[in-house]
């Protein structure tokens, strides 16, 4: 449905939001050499903790989560916990874009 033809609403704390039919095959996303069903790339930062972390992507359904490399280098021994748990949730792994700040 195009946005303009959307009603708007705003979500509160406790609202859900469901998407209730996945893309049609010949619409699906092309990003690198992996094909995507659902346009939804969630980001791993700023969640309260890593269990948080995993219900929101398990509860999204994520296909793709991206990662800041700069913060979770994957040659750093202290960052080895956050990429298993990444490679557990069996999503494809995307680095998240550096934003410019002034």
């Amino acid at each position: 449905m195009p946005a303009g033809s959307r009603p708007s609403a705003r979500l509160a704390d406790g609202d859900r939001l469901e998407i209730l039919a996945p893309m049609q095959e010949d619409r699906m996303l092309k990003v690198y050499d992996t094909e995507l069903r659902s346009r939804l790339l969630l980001g791993t930062s700023r969640y309260p903790s890593p269990a948080v972390l995993v219900e929101a992507v398990k509860a999204s359904r994520a296909q793709v989560v991206t990662v800041s490399l700069r913060r979770e280098s994957s040659g750093e021994r202290a960052g080895q916990g956050f990429w298993s748990i990444i490679r557990d949730l069996a999503c494809a792994c995307f680095p998240t874009p550096r934003v410019a700040t002034p």
